[in-house]
């Protein structure tokens, strides 16, 4: 019996910290920014790893594309660069969706960023 009377007297101040004017406002405020931090934190280090992921693929497109010709005059003793410049071309076309995908979820992760962001600079004012 004697273990759970703190964890009961906790609740009843935590019960109390939600009600406005008890003196435990500034007490939530401190939790809430804590929290915004916390998620803050993870949210920025998901997005720098999504957009280094993408900054490595925007590498790789680029020396795939400085290998790519525009034109290529073969006769029969250079039929290999056309199989070289189609496999490239497969290439680029297979890592097209990935760029897309990644630079899209870098965007929308960095503007859910910047709501918590705002929000918790909001919240701080009140």
């Amino acid at each position: 019996m004697r273990a759970t009377a703190p964890y009961l007297g906790a609740t009843r101040v935590i019960a109390n910290a939600a009600v406005p004017g008890t003196g435990n406002d500034q007490f939530v405020k401190e939790v809430r920014m804590a929290f915004l931090a916390q998620h803050l934190t993870g949210l920025l280090i998901a997005w720098a790893s999504l957009t280094t992921i993408l900054v490595l693929l925007l590498i790789y497109r680029s020396t795939l594309t400085m290998h790519e010709d525009d034109q290529l005059f073969l006769d029969d003793s250079e039929a290999h660069m056309q199989k070289e410049q189609l496999e490239n071309t497969h290439r680029m076309e297979k890592i097209a969706p990935l760029v897309r995908a990644f630079g899209a979820a870098s965007a929308l992760l960095i503007l859910g960023i910047a709501v918590v962001w705002i929000y918790g600079g909001l919240s701080a004012t009140q």
